[in-house]
């Protein structure tokens, strides 16, 4: 359960981050 999850959470991280990164540049333009 653990090794499925583990996954999913790493995406769920790098898609939040590629958000917050897309907010930054968003405001900073």
């Amino acid at each position: 359960m653990t090794t499925t999850t583990l996954p999913l959470h790493r995406r769920l991280l790098t898609f939040a981050t590629w958000a917050a990164v897309g907010a930054a540049v968003g405001a900073a333009d």
